[in-house]
């Protein structure tokens, strides 16, 4: 819906990656958005450890300085955003199989730093917490020389501190229920070519302190890469990208705004990832900057992540 209800701009991460929680929205006020942080998924997304257990450390940094209404022209706000979330997830991907997937699941802890100005509405506001709590009970992921799948489902607890009259929130005092699809396809001499794609569907439930029911979203994250093997040890280097599109309107009693205006954005970026799969260690960096952005903010995601077999 139209984000001028609440200038929490982007202020949780998830991830959101989850699971973190990187995107508020406030007033000024811009309605609420997904819980979900956009560019976490990139080059082989839906390639999962098959079994064991793993640690997966996200460190995101998102930087704003534009806003835009619903023709896509930027606000006149003085608007800035910084937003840096550490998340924690735990992977424990089991030897069991269900319709030929292999079963796992995994939940996430992210912390969340953010800071928002609007010079325009005096606004100013900074805070840093616990952001809403990730977890996802049930994922299929099905491997073949060519093809990697990936279908789970999880969900958004509302943990984190919020408080409707500040701009900066840990969390976003409402569940989500986020449905993820995708797949890789490796092909070429050698596998040397990866294509992935990577969707997601949230479903989202009411903000009791706002009255406000956000609407759900759509959210595709893609890349393809280039894959040199040096001995044990694999780079990838490829052209990564993401786009959103809220689907239904914002609703409830607390929507003073025309919630028929959706958002949505892209991004384009690249990433370089490092594997050492035999000893258990995947490290990846990603930069993306955004562009059409429509009744959200409009800025640069940045993400190092790195993965542990325990």
């Amino acid at each position: 819906g139209a984000k001028m209800k609440r200038a929490t701009v982007l202020a949780t991460a998830t991830a959101a990656l989850v699971a973190l929680a990187l995107l508020t929205p406030t007033p000024a006020r811009a309605a609420e958005t997904g819980h979900y942080t956009l560019g976490l998924g990139g080059v082989k997304s839906t390639c999962m450890p098959t079994k064991g257990l793993f640690a997966r450390a996200y460190f995101v940094s998102y930087n704003a300085s534009k806003t835009t209404d619903g023709s896509k022209e930027k606000r006149d706000l003085q608007f800035d955003l910084d937003v840096f979330a550490y998340a924690q997830r735990f992977i424990w991907a089991t030897k069991h199989q269900m319709l030929g997937g292999h079963y796992s699941c995994n939940v996430v802890f992210p912390y969340v730093k953010s800071q928002v100005k609007m010079g325009a509405r005096n606004i100013r506001d900074s805070n840093q917490g616990l952001g809403d709590i990730f977890v996802e009970p049930f994922t299929l992921c099905w491997h073949s020389p060519h093809w990697h799948t990936l279908l789970g489902i999880g969900f958004y607890i509302p943990t984190g501190d919020y408080d409707q009259n500040r701009a900066a929130n840990p969390g976003r005092n409402y569940t989500t229920t986020m449905v993820t699809a995708g797949t890789t396809y490796t092909f070429g001499r050698q596998n040397r070519w990866s294509a992935a794609a990577l969707s997601r569907f949230e479903f989202h439930g009411q903000n009791d302190d706002t009255q406000i029911t956000p609407g759900h979203g759509y959210s595709l994250e893609w890349a393809i890469a280039k894959t040199k093997k040096m001995g044990p040890k694999i780079w990838d280097l490829g052209l990564v990208g993401y786009s959103h599109w809220q689907l239904t309107n914002d609703s409830g009693a607390g929507v003073n705004y025309n919630a028929q205006i959706h958002d949505r954005v892209h991004a384009l970026g690249l990433e370089v990832r490092f594997s050492r799969p035999k000893a258990g260690h995947f490290f990846c960096l990603r930069h993306l900057e955004e562009f059409a952005a429509r009744d959200r903010t409009e800025g640069k995601t940045t993400t190092l992540v790195y993965t542990v077999r325990m």
